[in-house]
């Protein structure tokens, strides 16, 4: 398979999952206690996130590889604090 068709491959599948996740006909729930830095996005669809002290979210995965990522749902090299997220939430 040719790189430009692995990332299409890849790039539908990471929808795919995402529209699934928030197709979800119950209320989801996320408990996060620690980092969450890769694939947070998954947290962060839920409907309820119960997010320790210590959790962070971020997206280090994207940003390593150079590719910015399409829910920006975080700025590009952002770490967010759990009280943090509470406050940007509301």
């Amino acid at each position: 398979m040719s790189p430009i068709r692995c990332v299409e491959s890849g790039t539908r599948r990471g929808v795919q999952i995402l529209e699934n996740l928030a197709n979800i006909r119950v209320p989801v729930i996320a408990a996060v206690e620690g980092p969450a830095h890769v694939h947070s996005e998954y947290a962060l669809l839920a409907n309820v996130i119960v997010a320790g002290e210590g959790a962070t979210f971020d997206d280090l995965p994207h940003f390593a590889g150079g590719i910015v990522p399409g829910d920006g749902s975080l700025p590009p090299g952002a770490t967010v604090p759990a009280q943090e997220g509470r406050r940007l939430s509301c």
